[in-house]
C-alpha cells in the first residue's frame, strides 16, 4: 500500500514530508525504500507486535515469527 501511495505522490509531484507506521514484512525491500524516500517518505516506525509464536496466533493478524 505505501508504494502504490508513493507512486501517486511521485507521480503528481506534491513534494509533501511524509512518515508512517508499518510492521517487518519480507516484501519490503531497499527498491521500496528508496521509492518511499523519492516521494517524501522521512521516517518509518516498525512495530513488533511479538516474538512469541502463541501470542502472534492468539492475535491472529495472519503474521507469524520467521525462523532465519
Amino acid at each position: 500500500m505505501m508504494g502504490a501511495l508513493s507512486d501517486k505522490l511521485i507521480e503528481s509531484k506534491m513534494g509533501i514530508s511524509w512518515l508512517a507506521d508499518s510492521r517487518f514484512e519480507p516484501a519490503f525491500s531497499s527498491e521500496i525504500g528508496k521509492k518511499l524516500s523519492l516521494a517524501g517518505c522521512k521516517m518509518l516506525y516498525f512495530g513488533l507486535e511479538s516474538a512469541n509464536e502463541r501470542v502472534l496466533k492468539c492475535m491472529d493478524k495472519g503474521f507469524r515469527k520467521r525462523m532465519w
